[in-house]
């Protein structure tokens, strides 16, 4: 698909942490999207080390996403 990304579209997407995420700060998480490798700004409630595969569970801005630990 050649669509672009729309960052509203992205919950439930997984990636991964290619950045670590401190609790009180943003990390970057890498996903794939519509073909497209994308790159955002996350957040989360918990440290997520880089590496870590995560689930994007809210939108805070075109740019960041809010993530959640894969088990």
């Amino acid at each position: 698909d050649e669509s672009n990304v729309n960052t509203a579209t992205l919950v439930g997407y997984r990636g991964t942490a290619i950045t670590a995420i401190p609790a009180d700060g943003y990390g970057e998480v890498s996903v794939v999207a519509s073909g497209h490798i994308t790159k955002l700004n996350a957040r989360s409630a918990e440290p997520i080390t880089a590496g870590t595969a995560v689930e994007i569970t809210a939108i805070l801005s075109a740019t960041s996403v809010l993530v959640v630990p894969l088990i």
